[in-house]
């Protein structure tokens, strides 16, 4: 869905043409696919039950790192000077907000993943542990779905394939 002044014909700039697909979509489709399996591994820890309390902090522990380590990678491709983002506001600038607004994203995804990785060190409270990790994953979620409209609207491009 394009946005009222989304569109480079808002800004005068004449016909809209659809630029084609990045030359790195398969890159970006296994970074998605990636980032989703971790949020998945993180929350299937998160519903097993806390029972002995130990064993299962260092499962969750382990998966919140999984998490946060590919999060780090999606968000240093993504933004990289080769990355998608720099290649969405290259290709179709009259997106750049939207680029900027998952930037900014990244950066608050990224200190919130190390604000839980520290807390699960932190603390034993499942209770804790579980309402601040199901935030980020709600989080990185909504990420996604942003990211993904984006790269339609840039290239009607689908990237959920396979989600």
């Amino acid at each position: 869905m394009t946005l009222e002044g989304d569109s480079p014909t808002a800004f005068g700039v004449g016909a809209a043409r659809q630029p084609s697909a990045p030359a790195g979509d398969q890159a970006a489709r296994a970074r998605r696919l990636a980032l989703h399996a971790a949020l998945v591994d993180l929350e299937e820890a998160l519903t097993s039950p806390a029972g002995d309390g130990a064993g299962w902090l260092q499962t969750v522990r382990t998966s919140i790192e999984a998490m946060d380590e590919t999060l780090r990678a999606h968000v240093r491709d993504a933004e990289s000077a080769e990355g998608l983002l720099a290649q969405i506001g290259e290709d179709s600038p009259w997106l750049g907000p939207r680029v900027e607004q998952l930037r900014r994203a990244h950066r608050e995804l990224l200190e919130q993943s190390n604000a839980l990785t520290i807390d699960c060190h932190q603390t034993a409270d499942a209770d804790v542990i579980r309402d601040k990790a199901f935030d980020l994953i709600q989080r990185v979620s909504r990420h996604r779905h942003q990211a993904a409209d984006l790269l339609y609207d840039a290239y009607d491009l689908d990237l959920s394939a396979g989600d």
